[in-house]
């Protein structure tokens, strides 16, 4: 062994293990009438949500489209104990909520750490991946610009992604009602920040969120 080899070994045994990647993720589920069995289909699926991010530090945040108010109060981290039976629990956000879906304004205020009669709670960490997660039988009723802009600003292309959940017309297992409507501007922002859209229409989510959670530990390791 070289000397400089044997220096760097000693050098890295002094830093110790580099720190796990940062993931911060925000969930915004809608919360009207039509989304009951929905949010039941995704209640016990954290493990396929974080299953490709073991060596990560991740920490999930879940609001809905009526409001940009962290649900249960908290967000959730890798080492909580209690962590699936408390996703299970925010996800489960209720069909009470206001019928006209702005799942992008609530995405957009929630990152800014703001809650309407609350003080601002920012919950971003510096030097995270910021992957937003929207899932929704109707289209925002914000386009994306807002929040293109301001992910923009808060994270490089490397460091941030988005996907969706929607309603798609073109998928056969969506029935067309007036209750739903495709999800466009969701689409738009999967596609403006390298995520994926998937149907919501599915009977299990599985395998998209299984892909999500590949995609985001491709983003941590091969940056675009």
């Amino acid at each position: 062994m070289t000397v400089l080899a044997s220096l760097a070994l000693s050098a890295a045994s002094l830093l110790g293990p580099a720190p796990a990647p940062k993931v911060d993720l925000l969930v915004v589920v809608d919360d009207s009438a039509s989304m009951t069995d929905d949010q039941q289909r995704q209640r016990y699926e954290l493990p396929a949500l974080t299953g490709d991010l073991v060596d990560a530090d991740w920490q999930i945040a879940v609001v809905t489209t009526s409001s940009p108010c962290l649900r249960g109060n908290r967000t959730l981290f890798k080492t909580d104990s209690d962590a699936s039976e408390a996703f299970a629990e925010m996800i489960a956000a209720g069909t009470a909520g206001n019928a006209a879906e702005d799942g992008l304004a609530s995405a957009l205020d929630a990152l800014r750490g703001k809650c309407p009669g609350a003080a601002d709670r920012p919950w971003l960490r510096d030097g995270s991946l910021l992957a937003m997660l929207f899932v929704s039988d109707e289209d925002s009723a914000s386009d994306t610009s807002a929040i293109v802009d301001y992910v923009s600003r808060l994270r490089p292309a490397d460091k941030r992604r988005a996907y969706a959940l929607i309603w798609q017309r073109r998928d056969m297992h969506c029935q067309d009602t007036s209750s739903e409507s495709d999800g466009t501007h969701y689409r738009d922002l999967a596609r403006t920040f390298g995520g994926i859209a998937g149907s919501i229409c599915q009977d299990d989510y599985t395998a998209f969120l299984e892909r999500l959670s590949r995609d985001v530990s491709e983003a941590l390791t091969s940056p675009r």
